[in-house]
């Protein structure tokens, strides 16, 4: 049989695995992954094949402890390989938990990624506590450290046909006096949502459904219709918890009446009462301590050649280990990193001085687009991935813009941009030029585009940060102080002078 093996997150070589002993060597030297794919570039598209299959435990729900011998148990008669994961027993998001991957060995080779999901579907009616990002073909593992069982005598795993799903064509008729459904809800309905974030977006929109006196049923059917639409659900199917979770929100009495005087016709605009958008907004989510926001849009600007992708460098890396940034906290995540201009071999070097490894939880895109598809496949891309943070490096070779003084057409194709962000809550930011007098380059529509404006200036020797945005405590004219041997910056002193620098 065949696995693959990666130096980083993307690139994946096939390698031969004769036994059990073998896939241990792999899987605990490399990242892996149990597919193998066209032209070793592993994403969904290019899986070509399978004869294993795996589940990862995290145990992130405090009601769920699944341990790591009751799975040694559980698939016992199956041959196996159980091994721990490197946050074993370690405190992660503030809980201690088991924490480990189970391998499993299947009876035929899955040649299809539909074939490979509806697999893994039917394991997770097995074994229910299995992560769901894992249903994913192309899905890659970090390296274990141990090995807790290992059985080379029990049945390997059947394999499931993939059969498409019978979808009613019609949405049963509603009853003229429902009310609207908030934008939240029929964001869901369009998008789905990330893992870890499911669970909770489905019952709001269920209740949402409830309170405007949409059925039982009815929501079910939705619901359905949506994961059926799009891949950013954990199964390919509406499963006993997502029912669970609906049934929940039906179960107690509705606290809002339908909303009324609400935009009932079809309309570009989602129209809701300020009480109503109260009750729905949350507090703001920051990803760097009041500087960027989840779900926000953001741009770098700075003259060329100066050192700011070094800077956004330094940021990935943050977010990537979950470090300050600055003196500011971050949320860990991973990051989608596309640059248009750099070669690997010097981005390589670049990322070994600054400390960002293949272990981390970086994807990244080198090399020029000009496809009016990149914007689509950017959205795809990050619902697939579900990343923290995305770097466009520069921000308009993504753009296909004639003219970036054009303020229309700038301010057309930024909002594009901020709607990839505010409906995947990833932050993206854009990294930009200025012109020799300071200023960014293009049209004034950049500005009220973005929700933070980072702009890094070099004065000879010295370098300064200016912020500005719509929430935040930002830089003013702060100096940061470069480390040429980690490639890094830390915080100086803030100068007396202030100089405009939009």
């Amino acid at each position: 049989m065949r696995i693959s093996i990666g130096e980083d997150n993307v690139n994946f070589k096939p390698v031969e695995v004769n036994s059990l002993a073998e896939f241990i060597n792999y899987a605990t030297q490399y990242n892996y992954s149990t597919g193998v794919f066209r032209n070793d570039y592993r994403n969904k598209a290019n899986f070509l094949e399978a004869q294993s299959i795996a589940i990862d435990v995290d145990n992130d729900d405090p009601n769920n402890n699944y341990t790591i011998e009751d799975a040694a148990l559980h698939f016992i008669n199956y041959k196996h390989i159980i091994m721990p994961s490197k946050s074993h027993r370690i405190e992660k998001n503030g809980r201690i938990a088991d924490r480990f991957r189970v391998i499993l060995f299947l009876e035929d080779k899955i040649e299809d990624a539909k074939d490979f999901t509806a697999t893994w579907n039917e394991l997770l009616k097995f074994y229910p506590a299995a992560d769901l990002a894992c249903k994913d073909a192309s899905r890659f593992y970090y390296p274990s450290t141990d090995v807790h069982s290992i059985t080379d005598e029990g049945k390997c795993w059947p394999v499931t046909k993939y059969v498409a799903p019978i979808v009613p064509s019609v949405v049963p008729e509603s009853n003229s006096s429902l009310g609207q459904l908030s934008a939240s809800t029929m964001q869901f309905l369009t998008y789905g949502a990330p893992a870890g974030k499911r669970n909770v977006r489905l019952f709001k929109a269920a209740k949402d459904m409830q309170e405007q006196g949409f059925g039982l049923e009815e929501c079910k059917l939705r619901v359905s219709m949506m994961i059926q639409a799009t891949a950013n659900w954990g199964t390919d199917f509406l499963n006993e918890t997502d029912i669970m979770t609906i049934n929940n929100a039906y179960k107690e009495t509705p606290k809002y009446q339908p909303r009324e005087g609400e935009v009932t016709r079809k309309s570009v605009f989602n129209f809701q009462s300020i009480d109503t958008m109260v009750k729905e907004a949350g507090n703001v989510n920051w990803l760097v301590e009041d500087l960027l926001t989840v779900g926000g849009f953001s741009i770098m600007v700075g003259p060329p050649k100066t050192g700011k992708s070094t800077l956004v460098r330094q940021l990935i890396k943050s977010i990537a280990h979950g470090s300050e940034f600055l003196g500011r906290k971050v949320q860990k995540g991973g990051i989608l990193y596309l640059t248009f201009e750099e070669q690997p071999s010097i981005l390589k070097e670049q990322f070994n001085a600054i400390g960002i490894t293949s272990r981390d939880p970086v994807i990244v895109h080198v090399g020029s687009v000009f496809d009016d598809r990149a914007l689509p496949d950017l959205e795809e891309a990050i619902h697939e991935f579900t990343p923290q943070l995305v770097v466009l490096d520069t921000m308009f070779d993504i753009s296909q813009l004639e003219s970036i003084d054009n303020y229309k057409e700038v301010k057309d194709a930024l909002a594009k941009i901020r709607n990839i962000a505010r409906n995947t809550e990833a932050h993206i930011l854009g990294v930009h030029h200025t012109n020799k007098t300071g200023k960014f380059m293009g049209s004034q529509a950049i500005f009220g585009a973005v929700d933070a404006m980072i702009t890094f200036v070099q004065e000879r020797e010295r370098r300064y940060l200016f912020s500005t945005g719509k929430h935040g405590v930002h830089f003013q004219d702060q100096e940061i102080l470069f480390n040429p041997t980690n490639q890094s910056y830390v915080l100086g002193d803030v100068r007396e002078r202030k100089v405009d620098r939009l």
